[in-house]
């Protein structure tokens, strides 16, 4: 009788099955690793926008103000923004000791400490940038209010509205907030990506030139926003007071997180009619509104 060697390797057609049935649950649990992903993300998110209110608040405490959004550094461009004056209390400490408020960012010591972004000021879904605006680049801004961003040097135009100001336009108290804290905006994500705003020469010509948002610079598209333009508006088309780069905008897909002024943190959707969504933004216009109508 003939010895018949016992089979011990997977035949093509055998093999190809078992690809099949991997790739067909991969397909099944893709979306779901996405989705605990995104989730993960939208909680560190609102949890650097908890953590920025917070220092807002114990900035207050030692001020008896908000910190100002620009500070007079000449031309009206901030050398400073309301990020770097709360580094101390964000566990910044190395950072804020070296940093000087007063030389603009590109000035040594500035230059070298304004050389890189710092994770509390990003939001993990917003992907890193290939050719970046500014290397301190980061994900938020505050809010200026329903005008628009550049207001405070437009000659006639009103002064900002919102919680948070220019320093040449005085100071904000939390009880200045005479809308309620529960229902004014204080921070929100102001997410680099700009569609239609690329580079028009250069090497980089044709390619995203992105928003300018990051945390050193006090200056309006920089490190705050407005609600005068339509909320998540990513466009750079038309005048400047009609452009994507001064509003609030995110990656998240329901809605972007905002810090209120009471401390609280919470998703707003991107259906949000827009005379609620300005109303949030003003700090004492009287519009009966809330975040939740």
């Amino acid at each position: 009788m003939a010895y018949r060697p016992v089979r011990s390797a997977f035949t093509l057609i055998e093999l190809l099955v078992v690809i099949a049935i991997i790739s067909v649950l991969m397909a099944l649990l893709l979306p779901a690793i996405q989705k605990a992903r995104e989730a993960m993300n939208q909680m560190q998110c609102a949890s650097n926008l908890r953590q920025v209110t917070i220092a807002l608040h114990h900035y207050h405490l030692d001020y008896n103000r908000l910190p100002p959004v620009l500070t007079d550094g000449g031309g009206n461009f901030g050398f400073t923004s309301a990020f770097t004056l709360i580094l101390p209390y964000v566990e910044q400490d190395a950072v804020a000791k070296n940093y000087q408020p007063a030389l603009p960012p590109t000035s040594p010591p500035n230059d070298t400490i304004a050389d890189k972004p710092l994770k509390l000021f990003l939001c993990p879904t917003m992907e890193s940038p290939s050719l970046p605006p500014h290397p301190a680049y980061a994900s938020y801004g505050f809010c200026v209010g329903s005008q628009d961003s550049w207001a405070h040097v437009t000659p006639g135009a009103p002064a900002h509205n919102g919680p948070m100001i220019p320093a040449t336009q005085g100071r904000v108290r939390l009880t200045d907030i005479r809308d309620g804290t529960s229902n004014t905006l204080l921070v929100g994500e102001m997410h680099l990506d700009i569609k239609d705003y690329l580079y028009t020469s250069g090497p980089n010509a044709g390619s995203p030139r992105l928003g300018n948002t990051n945390w050193v610079y006090g200056y309006p598209s920089y490190s705050f926003a407005t609600t005068a333009v339509t909320y998540n508006k990513k466009t750079h088309t038309g005048p400047i007071t009609e452009s994507g780069i001064q509003a609030f905008r995110s990656e998240h897909v329901a809605g972007a997180y905002f810090a209120f002024a009471d401390g609280s943190v919470r998703s707003v959707s991107y259906n949000i009619p827009q005379d609620i969504y300005r109303a949030l933004s003003t700090r004492s216009g009287g519009e009966v509104a809330s975040w939740d109508e």
